[in-house]
């Protein structure tokens, strides 16, 4: 999952039958354990479901002011544009901390950046 979420690699490559067949080739048993891509995206939003709180915590212990900031991304072949939102500020531990808080879709974007 690790993998998935920071390398953005797309759910449909992480459960493509190719790398299923190259773990197959390295070790029969771990090919079964390769989920679809159903699966790797309701992983993905129970991970969400489990860091919100405390992410929302170390938020709220913040020794700084929050900075927001916005960045939009699209991909033409898969029709999708989005917002990433991210905060930035410093936590508790006077640590410099990034973390992204949403990434809505837009909405009526056909292609990345052009409206329909």
């Amino acid at each position: 999952m690790e993998w998935v979420i920071l390398d953005n690699v797309k759910h449909r490559k992480a459960a493509s039958k190719r790398l299923k067949r190259a773990f197959k080739i390295a070790n029969i048993q771990a090919a079964s354990s390769i989920p679809g891509h159903a699966i790797i995206s309701e992983w993905i939003h129970e991970l969400f479901a489990h860091f919100e709180p405390v992410i929302i915590r170390e938020i709220a212990n913040a020794r700084s002011k929050i900075s927001i900031t916005f960045n939009g991304w699209g991909s033409k072949h898969e029709k999708l544009s989005v917002v990433r939102v991210v905060i930035h500020f410093i936590n508790e531990y006077y640590e410099n901390v990034t973390r992204l808080i949403g990434l809505p879709e837009l909405p009526g974007h056909g292609k990345a950046g052009v409206g329909t």
